[in-house]
């Protein structure tokens, strides 16, 4: 038997011995948790040969289920209770656990609905190693943009005096200078910020494909002693980290299940605490307990969804603008071409809780999308629509794999698709035009254009020579 036979009889005998022994009034909740577990296994089981460690259908499988499953979870091992430190809406809403169970069940349909969709149009076929690498002097112009980027980031928060002695008030901070910084300064800023990922993210292609492991190895433990020391941003290294796990698979040697499940496992662990700890500021206010006590990045979307949902089924949503529903295609638009306002699901969000402006935060998501639309029916549609796009992106990555530009985008909508979940539908579109596409375009045109003109010298050469006789070496004309 495989191993990944082996994990999924293992998996399933667990939670048969959890279901015959937990709290009736937990069923509910734990049968939302199998079921969601259950479309996990059948997707990885449907899939032949090494896990698909470099398929983005499997990154945002596993990215959906643990944004499931981590707040189900920590609510059962909490006795179907909230700490002080849980999420304060979950608190004033006062959640039974019927609701609970009732919207991780929205969360079971919707990742089943897009793992259907994507297993039936996903292509079989795996990329092969080999890569097609770009101008030698693309490299440098990349490094120095990313190198330009952090002076201006750095230059702009020492200009508007954002900074802090932790996370919660540097993005207070931050909230402060989005009201005094002009709009443009702002838009640019902001993306990119986000935009050094992409750059990151093509450098480390580079160095794998040229076997620089050393170089590699350096670079990601800067990375992460970073995140750790300042206790600030975390997204980059964990992407960074998961870029690195698909170039590995691919270039270096496969991963086997059990590789990805231990190193899954000891992720989502140290995500988890660093979480916690950059919540109390110090890692001395920090205790094992708080891993369940403590709100997280899972608790505060599945709320943010659930309160949605609640609203909807109370009749207490307000009038929805009609900009919240085409957010993302107006997202493309610059907001000064707009004659409306732009609205986001955050900022909506914020307004209804009356918070916009005060330095919070909260995301909006796929859940929440579909409590302000069609409801369950919804769901559907969008697991579907995103599974046929990921596996046509997939499909285009399996016929293209040997360019570099192709892998480099891959590798970025792999580590990011589960924007695509937290914040909306189509999220991965926008900040692919927004935040990747303006810092790749001076790269890839300087790349196009070089490789154009060598063939073009190349195909000049073999048209002298073709018209040119040539000695053979033995005294007689060889016409080339």
């Amino acid at each position: 038997m495989s191993f990944r036979g082996a994990l999924a009889g293992l998996a399933m005998l667990l939670l048969a011995l959890v279901w015959v022994s937990i709290r009736t009034e937990a069923l509910p909740v734990f049968a939302a948790v199998t079921a969601t577990v259950l479309v996990c296994v059948w997707f990885f089981a449907t899939i032949r040969g090494y896990p698909p460690a470099n398929e983005i259908g499997a990154y945002f499988v596993v990215a959906v289920a643990l944004y499931a499953v981590v707040p189900l979870l920590t609510y059962l091992l909490r006795d179907m209770t909230f700490a002080r430190t849980s999420d304060l809406r979950l608190q004033v809403m006062g959640v039974d656990t019927g609701e609970m169970a009732l919207h991780g069940w929205r969360y079971a349909l919707f990742l089943g609905a897009f793992a259907a969709a994507y297993r039936l149009w996903r292509p079989e076929g795996r990329a092969q190693a080999s890569l097609d690498m770009p101008d030698s002097r693309v490299i440098p112009l990349i490094v120095t943009m990313a190198v330009a980027i952090q002076i201006f980031l750095l230059a702009y928060f020492q200009l508007y005096g954002i900074g802090g002695e932790n996370y919660g008030e540097f993005n207070a901070s931050r909230a402060v200078a989005s009201s005094s910084a002009p709009l443009l300064i702002r838009q640019i800023a902001d993306h990119a910020e986000r935009g050094v990922s992409a750059l990151k993210c093509l450098i480390l292609v580079y160095l794998f494909a040229k076997k620089r492991y050393s170089i590699i190895v350096v670079w990601l433990t800067v990375e992460v002693a970073r995140s750790a020391i300042t206790l600030h941003e975390r997204t980059s290294a964990v992407l960074l980290l998961a870029a690195a796990a698909f170039l590995y698979h691919r270039f270096v040697r496969p991963l086997r299940y059990y590789q990805c499940l231990a190193a899954g496992l000891g992720g989502m662990l140290a995500f988890l605490v660093f979480g916690s700890i950059r919540g109390f500021g110090s890692s001395s206010d920090f205790r094992p307990a708080d891993l369940i006590d403590h709100t997280n990045e899972f608790e505060a979307i599945f709320s943010t969804g659930l309160d949605i949902w609640r609203r909807r089924t109370l009749g207490a949503l307000p009038d929805i603008p009609l900009q919240l529903y085409l957010a993302d295609l107006f997202a493309l638009v610059p907001s000064q071409f707009l004659p409306f306002n732009k609205w986001t699901g955050p900022e909506w969000y914020l307004e209804l809780l009356q918070l916009r402006g005060t330095g919070q935060g909260y995301t909006w998501g796929v859940m929440s999308e579909a409590g302000i639309g069609l409801g369950w029916v919804e769901l559907i549609l969008r697991g579907v629509g995103i599974g046929w796009l990921f596996a046509r992106l997939h499909s285009g990555y399996v016929g293209n794999a040997n360019r570099f530009w192709v892998t480099v985008a891959y590798v970025w909508a792999c580590t990011n698709c589960y924007q695509s979940f937290r914040a909306s539908s189509f999220q991965l579109i926008v900040l692919f035009w927004l935040e990747v596409m303006p810092f790749f375009a001076l790269p890839y045109l300087l790349d196009r254009r070089r490789k154009m003109r060598g063939n073009t010298k190349q195909r000049d050469r073999i048209a002298v020579n073709r018209w040119n006789p040539s000695f053979a070496g033995n005294g007689r004309i060889r016409w080339r």
